[in-house]
């Protein structure tokens, strides 16, 4: 007995019909769903910001060490003569001036989102320009305020 040939007909068409799918469930996975990677550098400043015992009236001066990576500027965010060089680990940098608590100098870096650290190594008193006893006195490194 001899089929009208429905039969197969209707198989190709299923298997046409999945395959159709099939394609159209393979470009919907183009990969744009895909985990983004790490985002792109954000060149930028971040700022010191300087703790200072009793407001810093009586202070001179501080020496500033910054370690990271590329740092190629600095500049003074206070009414400060700034000075400023490479060292092994990044720059230091010698404020000049009558201190005062909040920021003192910026740094512009190739990506704000990598950690720098930043250490105060000096701090001299305006009479005498003795070095001060460091225990009171704090520094740390943020993103600068918009403007």
């Amino acid at each position: 007995m001899r089929g009208d040939g429905s039969g197969g007909q209707a198989v190709r068409l299923r298997t046409r019909a999945l395959a159709v799918l099939a394609l159209v469930a393979l470009s919907a996975c183009s990969g744009d769903d895909a985990p983004a990677g790490p985002p792109p550098p954000e060149p930028g400043y971040l700022s010191v910001t300087l703790g200072l015992p009793s407001g810093g009236a009586d202070d001179a001066g501080a020496l500033i060490a910054i370690a990271g990576p590329g740092i190629d500027s600095l500049r003074s965010a206070g009414p400060y003569e700034l000075f400023w060089g490479p060292s092994a680990a990044g720059v230091k940098a010698i404020l000049a001036g009558r201190l005062r608590p909040g920021r003192a100098l910026e740094f512009r870096v190739p990506d704000v989102a990598v950690a720098y650290q930043v250490e105060l190594l000096e701090v001299a008193a305006s009479e005498t320009f003795q070095q001060r006893e460091l225990s009171g006195y704090s520094v740390e490194v943020s993103k600068p305020p918009s403007p």
